[in-house]
């Protein structure tokens, strides 16, 4: 979340108009620090995907015959120890 967050405060703080007015030198430092935070964010991105995906599949299996109306406790779900 951190690279979002970078992100979306280098937007803010340079918008195109802001931009248009930084040196040749400047403009190009703002597109390394895009172009890094953005190769970051997407490998972090493929990172949480790679782990979440086989877990949402997981559950998605073990909710799918309730959601169907299949297995779906009948009344009440009984009370649980806690």
């Amino acid at each position: 979340m951190s690279r979002a967050h970078a992100l979306r405060r280098l937007a803010q703080e340079f918008p195109p108009e802001v931009e248009r007015q930084l040196s040749l030198e400047d403009r190009h430092t703002l597109g390394n620090l895009w172009r890094d935070h953005l190769a970051a964010f997407a490998k972090e991105s493929g990172q949480m995907e790679a782990t979440l995906t086989p877990l949402l599949r997981s559950l998605a299996a073990l909710w799918r015959p309730w959601m169907s109306g299949r297995n779906r406790p009948r009344g009440r779900l009984p009370a649980r120890n806690c």
